[in-house]
């Protein structure tokens, strides 16, 4: 072999060794590459199965909870009456003017349960407003003041009048 052909043998293998080189570090970064994308898969696939989990047992808890508060069944005609009274009770009781009950009717079907609707007005002055805002609100007990309008009362400057509704959730006896 001349010394011509050596240098071109010795450049072949070297450019061969150089490519093969260069071919290796792409396929490991790429496999690397594939590995990290794996990973970040399972990692998100675990935090959602964590995240799942969490939800599950906050549904099965608010579920017990439910369980043991579940009013017991009512008329929904007693059931109006009685919100009706505490509307006006409490605000007696906070020293609320109220004024204008309005039964306010549905008729969607919500499943088990079903909710009496009471719209009403009031004027006081602001802090005895929310003290008895405060007093009705009460999703403990199935409850709540779901519409709020507070506007400013044109005739005294020191009170407040305000429009509530409030519901009540019951299940609906079949008596």
């Amino acid at each position: 072999m001349t010394k011509r052909e050596k240098r071109m043998l010795i450049s072949i293998v070297g450019l061969l060794i150089l490519f093969l080189h260069i071919w290796g570090v792409n396929f490991y970064l790429t496999a690397l590459e594939k590995k990290k994308e794996a990973n970040r898969a399972l990692r998100i696939k675990a935090e959602l199965y964590q995240s799942s989990h969490q939800v599950r047992q906050q549904i099965e808890s608010e579920a017990q909870w439910l369980a043991n508060h579940e009013p017991s069944p009512q008329k929904f005609g007693d059931t109006e009456v009685q919100l009706l009274n505490l509307l006006q009770n409490k605000g007696k009781q906070f020293g609320v003017f109220t004024e204008k009950p309005r039964f306010l009717r549905q008729n969607i079907d919500a499943g088990k349960y079903r909710k009496a609707r009471i719209e009403i007005s009031a004027t006081a002055t602001e802090d005895k407003i929310y003290k008895w805002i405060l007093s009705i609100h009460k999703p403990s007990e199935f409850r709540a003041v779901t519409v709020l309008k507070i506007s400013s009362n044109h005739k005294d400057k020191t009170q407040i009048h305000c429009t509530l509704v409030a519901e009540q959730w019951l299940i609906e006896s079949t008596e």
